[in-house]
């Protein structure tokens, strides 16, 4: 289970808590791309969950894996029962670990986008603060979102497979 969350934190650049917390049904594997809905997990998803940054939707190499790991929780079981301080006080444990926080993965995950860009990587900016839950405007609006009838259609409109992809 900490493999499966480190390894979502990192694809969704997203803080242990947030991915901790998920249940596994608000992970949705297909064919192509397993989505992450958030709507019930960071503060501000709860209070609207009409927001662009809803949605992560994973694509690359790591998929089998995180498809193989995710067989193994049952229906509504949360993904990992640890805080981000369990993490930590663990990670203090492992040789080389104990400079990390809970939030290192957040971080790295943002500065390597950020670096493959500066290596002339085509990754579009806003992309990278959704994918990262900061607030990116997306031209498609929350009014219209709150319309949109198939929750996986619109996680794939909002493109961040497109950052995931690098991760």
């Amino acid at each position: 289970r900490t493999h499966l969350a480190v390894l979502l934190c990192w694809k969704t650049a997203s803080r242990w808590g947030e991915v901790a917390a998920l249940n596994s049904d608000q992970i949705t594997i297909t064919e192509n791309d397993v989505i992450i809905d958030w709507a019930t997990t960071p503060k501000g998803r709860k209070a609207n969950p009409f927001y662009p940054s809803r949605w992560a939707v994973i694509v690359g190499e790591e998929m089998e894996v995180i498809i193989y790991l995710m067989v193994k929780i049952g229906p509504f079981e949360r993904l990992h029962p640890w805080r981000a301080s369990d993490l930590a006080k663990q990670w203090k444990k492992e040789k080389g670990m104990a400079m990390y926080t809970a939030h290192s993965i957040k971080r790295g995950a943002i500065s390597h986008l950020f670096h493959l860009m500066a290596d002339g990587v085509e990754i579009k900016e806003e992309l990278v603060s959704r994918l990262a839950k900061h607030g990116a405007q997306s031209a498609i609006s929350q009014t219209t979102i709150r319309y949109g009838a198939n929750p996986m259609d619109m996680a794939r409109a909002l493109k961040t497979a497109e950052v995931t992809k690098h991760l």
